[in-house]
């Protein structure tokens, strides 16, 4: 029988504490953990990581959010050069302190070396992580956990609740996992509870979503959330497949023909998606004759910005539905969500960054 372990095998159940020497040569000779402990991934995969760790880096796109989320921004050593170069996201203008950490390399993954200087005890990466994360552990000698991001809509919403049940188990705050899921189920059963029996809904279009960078106009979500969770659609469903939440671009003949009759763009593709409605081609749709135009908080944002699909919802529910919504304020009840997710009311800054159902002049 061959007793011989894989590479990859042991790179799993070390979690990367016995590998001090890079791939590359790098070495991080200051990773010494007194004690670790195991851990259970999204995958079921064991991990070794440090006991009780205090400094921790997060990776990838959305891994600093879910840090934020799981109120554990003070164990950050270092942040990616994006997050110190743009503060519009809810979790960094909660956590302002996160610009003033050292940069770790480039967004989307960073650099090994840089990682290795700051000397976390635990590396976390998104899914979507731009490298191999046992590379990354085997260059750094430091336990890197692999995140699955998921989405709000089911079935994800459970993939993104096991990544905060896994960042509890490391980091000690299993309690804070548990109250992020009843703070989400809380706020989706009281919107689906308002919106009961309501099925008429004008034609309705959401455009300009980000994806990985600014988008325009025709960048849009075929599901989108913020509308699903009320029982509205984007474009009457006609957009609708398989996969929830998944990021198309209309054809813009497509979009003329169904003349929506509200446009709603995201925060972050806003300034593209005003040049593109200034287009001829559009001067007819119903929306732009009757100026019927709004902003709305970025979706997506350096991956899904889950606090802000339920204020969404809410913004819209209010717009669109609103006796349904008479009792909301709807500043008084976006900061009561941002203090539910990250601890800060920061809804002023990002009405200032962006607009809150705010019409757009085109």
């Amino acid at each position: 029988m061959d007793n011989r372990i894989s590479r990859r095998k042991f790179l799993k159940l070390s979690g990367g504490l016995a590998v001090a020497i890079s791939v590359g040569g790098c070495i991080n000779p200051e990773f010494n953990p007194k004690n670790t402990v195991p851990i259970q991934d999204q995958e079921g995969n064991e991990i070794l990581v440090p006991e009780n760790p205090e400094k921790i880096v997060a990776v990838g796109s959305g891994a600093l959010r879910l840090i934020s989320y799981m109120k554990a921004a003070d164990t950050v050593v270092g942040v990616e050069e994006f997050e110190i170069n743009d503060g519009r996201k809810p979790y960094i203008m909660a956590n302002p302190q996160l610009q003033e950490k050292p940069s770790i390399g480039p967004q989307h993954g960073g650099d090994a070396e840089k990682i290795a200087g700051v000397n976390p005890d635990v590396i976390f990466a998104s899914e979507e992580y731009d490298g191999d994360t046992e590379v990354l552990s085997n260059k750094t000698g430091i336990p890197v956990i692999e995140l699955k991001y998921g989405e709000i809509m089911e079935p994800e919403r459970e993939t993104f609740y096991s990544a905060l049940k896994v960042i509890g188990s490391v980091l000690g705050k299993e309690k804070r996992a548990e109250e992020i899921e009843n703070i989400i189920e809380d706020h989706i059963n009281d919107l689906k509870e308002r919106i009961s029996g309501i099925s008429e809904q004008p034609r309705i279009y959401v455009g300009g979503i980000g994806q990985r960078g600014e988008q325009g106009l025709t960048s849009t979500i075929t599901d989108y959330p913020s509308l699903e969770i009320i029982g509205l659609e984007n474009m009457d469903g006609k957009l609708r497949n398989s996969v929830v939440g998944e990021h198309t671009n209309v054809d813009r003949e497509n979009l003329i023909e169904y003349d929506p009759e509200i446009i709603f763009i995201d925060g972050s593709g806003l300034s593209l998606a005003k040049e593109d409605l200034k287009r001829e081609e559009y001067r007819k749709m119903s929306a732009v004759e009757n100026n019927q135009i709004y902003s709305l908080f970025p979706y997506n944002y350096y991956n899904t910005q889950f606090e802000n699909v339920i204020i969404n919802s809410y913004l819209l529910g209010k717009h669109l539905k609103p006796g349904s919504f008479s009792d909301i304020e709807p500043e008084e009840k976006a900061n009561k969500i941002y203090r539910d997710f990250l601890g800060e009311p920061v809804f002023q800054e990002m009405e200032s960054e962006f607009g809150s159902i705010t019409r757009i002049d085109i």
